[in-house]
């Protein structure tokens, strides 16, 4: 239902569709319509979380250049815990191969 302002009065009128009596060109645009409101929506939506993901990021990761894999084992190291050339824990398997 809709809210249509009546002409001349300025009074709020509402407006129904009687959805039984619409033909199939007109039911084929109303959905056309209503299909690309949901697109419109999904956009939005989309934007926002990756919105919010930049946000997160450069928040978390923001002094470290994440194009360098070096800078990036390093502070997964502090974020583990250790100190500068520390290792973080013991590791599973000295050697990788037999593992």
């Amino acid at each position: 239902m809709g809210k249509i302002k009546e002409a001349g009065t300025g009074r709020m009128k509402e407006s129904r569709m009687n959805m039984d009596k619409l033909s199939q060109p007109e039911l084929l645009t109303l959905f056309s319509i209503l299909e690309g409101e949901l697109e419109a929506r999904d956009l939005v939506i989309e934007a926002l979380r990756a919105q919010q993901r930049d946000a997160f990021v450069q928040e978390r990761y923001g002094r470290y250049d994440l194009s360098d894999p070096f800078l990036a084992l390093q502070r997964d190291g502090e974020a583990a815990g250790a100190g500068p050339g520390e290792r973080a824990g013991p590791a599973a398997c000295p050697n990788p191969w037999p593992c």
